[in-house]
């Protein structure tokens, strides 16, 4: 009879701790303060932990031992992730459709990209892509796309994941010529072969490695102007032209997503479209 009321008694707490973190963490949400978000993130931590191992123990009646105690406090704990990985989710949405109003732009969570654009350089630079949260429309009367973008890698036998935020201006073979330019790596000078360096601006190329379809047009696209812009604006970027499209993000770091703040994707996008009225310029 013991064993029956320890069990209910924590079937009965953990409805009931998995109802007050998803309301709590609803709540947590909507709060704008960065103060009561600190405060409320001290004191929620210790109380999960101690939940969830109270938990464990009336669920498995205190008879497992220390092994299955850990192992059922770790599977509850996996439970209160899941709801909080729910709720950010829904936190993130809501700022994202929030942000496309703002731009004037529509809001798409699952994101099927154009074969077209997914035979660009940028989309190949790894394993198990995934694209999602597409803002899509007219920016200063060009069709623009951003969504966030993620792929793996294996790095020194590991693998790992990257994130990126996106944003694919549509362009004609015109404009721009096929090129494909990102930051070195590390000790990359070494393997790639006959990429297009510019002598009269060694810092640039010493920046950027770049390639592309015909040399002496890719070479003519990146003008003094351009190589300026390139090594002043913020962030190092990743930007190639193919297929009708001129895609680009940033790519100093593992983490480059752009957080889902309407002020935070503006910025980045007028980055974005610095850059892309550089390189389709008249001058060129």
């Amino acid at each position: 009879m013991d064993f029956v009321i320890s069990f209910v008694k924590g079937v009965l707490t953990l409805l009931l701790a998995v109802v007050a973190l998803y309301y709590g963490l609803k709540f947590y949400n909507e709060i704008e303060s960065g103060f009561w978000e600190f405060w409320i993130t001290i004191i929620l931590i210790p109380v999960i932990l101690y939940s969830a191992a109270f938990i464990a123990e009336k669920l498995t009646f205190g008879k497992l031992g220390t092994f299955g105690h850990t192992v059922a406090t770790i599977l509850i704990l996996a439970i209160f992730a899941r709801i909080y990985m729910m709720q950010s989710v829904k936190k993130d949405m809501a700022a994202l459709q929030k942000a496309a109003q703002v731009l004037g732009l529509k809001y798409q969570q699952d994101v099927k990209l154009p074969a077209a654009m997914l035979e660009n350089p940028l989309f190949d630079r790894g394993f198990m892509p995934k694209a999602q949260h597409l803002l899509s429309g007219k920016f200063s009367g060009v069709d623009v796309k951003i969504f966030n973008y993620q792929y793996e890698k294996l790095e020194r036998d590991t693998e790992d994941r990257y994130w990126r935020t996106a944003v694919a201006f549509s362009i004609t073979q015109k404009q721009v010529p096929d090129f494909y330019l990102r930051p070195w790596q590390p000790g990359e000078r070494f393997l790639e072969k006959n990429p297009i360096d510019f002598r009269e601006d060694p810092q640039f190329s010493k920046k950027y490695f770049l390639t592309g379809s015909n040399a002496e047009d890719v070479r003519a696209l990146f003008g003094e102007r351009q190589r300026e812009v390139l090594k002043e604006i913020k962030r190092k970027w990743a930007i190639a032209a193919a297929n009708g499209y001129l895609v680009m993000y940033a790519d100093e770091t593992m983490n480059e997503e752009v957080k889902p703040d309407p002020e935070a994707i503006r910025e980045y996008l007028e980055q974005a479209w610095v850059i892309f009225k550089e390189l389709t310029s008249e001058r060129n």
